[in-house]
């Protein structure tokens, strides 16, 4: 059986006050001295608080420097910028990664050359600050500019890594659609887009192949996480809300990932291992190694104030601690200087907490006992509820035997059918469910964060019959898998039984094919060329929206609605979109 370790083995080894309130996602450390790790933090008056505990004397105010700030911050990260010091420190240069955040500020403006030059030279860290439209890269140690640069598409999230064949390290900017990356002297070497605003970015190293640069992982608030390869996408997967966080772990495949709705989860490539979702917000998502059993485990900070430490395999929960406000950020550095990383956790009230590998305690017999005995009680939970279930289940097919149903059973042939297509009625689709006999459904509930805005629709009517209607309204156009749950019974039954089904709907599923007599011009259109044959086309129409049955059966060319002529390569079809119905 698995044993789960409770709260009060992960415990923080230091615990430090800023006396200063932090934002949410503005969090960075780095060694802008070029030996000694601070944490930089962005204040809720826009003002950045950078924390060293090695400059501690008789006065400990003289550990926090406080840089002031004339304009709103909308994203912080830190890295090193020198290519040379990249180079022989990769380790470091690879470690920014940012998500989430709105707004934009200043600290001076100005770059030189000279500034460039020498902060590539000294291998140190610098500060990487996003602005509502400019972005300035900063020297900490000398209170000075290294660089400042106009960004006209916002930067909503910024990060420190190299992306480019000369594994450079780059400042790279997020915006509106727009991804760019700036070298140390400021020059503009990098630049692709995406498909909506960037909400979170992160670099990951594939070990598998160590002579090719960082991957460019990047969130968006179309609900898509890409990964790059320098310019080309390697690769896309589809969430079911906006991505506010990314992390990668240090085996290279897989990547922690947060959404707005309160979810976390991990993929392996393009595969979702697993996933939760909570009712508090996440606020950062970071990987750590704190059990030292050389796998990283996952580690979220929630809007709540719990720190969470996961599995990074399976999600389950190893350790958690309560701060006594939300959390700000999550960031792993020695900063302790002691050889050892340490988990750092900064809290919205300003506190900061750090968790060493050390912290967390081996169980002890007495421990270990207890886990057990709660397993062996959960455990026997679950055989009184499978015995009385076993129970119900003998008696009904005695019943069965007998020829003679009672009110409470099922008969054994019931099945339900089911179909789902697009009505401009209910400006969605409709999905119908029957019984294939006189039983009735007495309540459904359809299943699909994806999809279904709150995630599910629940269907109880108050005239039951063997079928019911269920109205969904897909909030994007996504592939999904809709969980269905039907009750099915008589009305007189005592026990009703649940039918569990699934159904994959395709991308484009609200809009319903027009035969093509009845199709309008339209006022405005775009042209465009495609080197692909018709029954290619044809292909992805069956595998993107909801068609007839001769259609998907690929009878295309005798269906008058899409208008197929395969002997002359020629197609016209039209869709008409159920959400705005009367626009196609």
């Amino acid at each position: 059986f698995s044993l789960t370790i409770d709260s009060a083995m992960f415990k923080p080894s230091f615990k430090v006050p800023l006396n200063a309130p932090v934002q949410p996602g503005m969090v960075a450390v780095g060694r802008f001295d070029g030996q000694h790790p601070s944490l930089a933090a962005v204040t809720g008056a826009d003002h950045i608080v950078v924390h060293n505990p090695h400059l501690r004397d008789d006065d400990s105010q003289h550990e926090v420097r406080q840089l002031s700030m004339n304009r709103k911050i909308s994203a912080l990260a830190a890295g090193v910028m020198s290519s040379a010091a990249a180079t022989a420190a990769s380790s470091s240069a690879a470690s920014a990664g940012a998500g989430g955040g709105g707004g934009g500020a200043v600290l001076t403006s100005g770059s030189a050359a000279s500034a460039a030059a020498a902060a590539a030279a000294s291998g140190k860290d610098v500060l990487v600050v996003g602005m509502h439209s400019n972005m300035l890269v900063y020297d900490v140690e000398k209170n000075s500019d290294v660089f400042y640069k106009d960004v006209p598409d916002g930067a909503n999230v910024v990060a420190v890594g190299s992306v480019t064949n000369a594994k450079v390290p780059l400042a790279v900017v997020g915006g509106n659609c727009s991804i760019q990356g700036f070298d140390e002297t400021g020059s503009e070497v990098f630049w692709t887009v995406t498909g909506d605003n960037v909400s979170a970015i992160a670099f990951r190293n594939d070990r598998r192949h160590p002579e090719r640069p960082s991957q460019l992982i990047v969130g968006s608030e179309d609900y898509e996480i890409r990964v790059y390869e320098r310019e080309e996408v390697k690769f896309e997967v589809t969430e079911n809300d906006i991505v506010t966080q990314l992390a990668p772990m240090q085996d290279g495949s897989r990547f922690a990932f947060g959404l707005a709705n309160g979810t976390v989860g991990v993929y392996d490539d393009d595969s979702l291992l697993w996933n939760s979702k909570s009712k508090h917000n996440l606020a950062d998502v970071a990987a750590f190694d704190i059990d030292e059993d050389g796998v990283p485990e996952t580690i979220t900070g929630w809007s709540d104030g719990r720190v969470e430490v996961r599995r990074t395999k399976n999600g389950e929960l190893l350790y958690s601690d309560d701060l006594e406000s939300s959390v700000a950020g999550l960031v792993v550095s020695d900063y302790r200087l002691d050889g050892r990383d340490q988990l750092i956790v900064a809290s919205t009230s300003g506190e900061i907490r750090g968790y060493s590998q050390q912290g967390v305690q081996h169980q002890t017999i007495a421990s270990q006992s207890a886990a057990a005995e709660a397993t062996i009680k959960r455990l026997n939970d679950q055989k009184q509820k499978l015995v009385g279930q076993l129970k119900t289940y003998v008696a009904n097919t005695k019943e069965l035997k007998s020829g003679k149903l009672g009110a409470g059973v099922v008969p054994p042939d019931t099945n339900i059918t089911m179909d789902i297509k697009a009505s401009p009625a209910v400006g969605g689709l409709l999905l119908e469910l029957e019984t294939t006999n006189q039983t009735i459904i007495k309540a459904a509930i359809v299943v699909c964060d994806a999809l279904l805005d709150g995630g599910s629709v629940i269907a109880h009517p108050a005239r039951a019959s063997s079928k019911l209607s269920i109205a969904l309204r897909p909030q994007k156009d996504v592939s999904a898998k809709l969980e269905i749950k039907a009750i099915v019974g008589f009305r007189s039954s005592v026990q009703d039984h649940v039918f569990e089904l699934t159904h994959t709907v395709p991308k484009f599923s609200a809009f319903l094919l027009c035969p093509v007599a009845n199709l309008v011009v339209a006022e405005s259109s775009v042209v465009f060329h495609i080197s692909e044959r018709v029954n290619r086309v044809v292909l992805w129409l069956q595998q993107s929206f909801i068609l007839g049955a001769d259609i998907q059966a690929g009878r295309a060319a005798s269906i008058p609605e899409i208008g197929l002529d395969a002997a002359n390569e020629r197609l016209h079809v039209g869709f008409l979109s159920t959400r705005d119905y009367g626009q196609s």
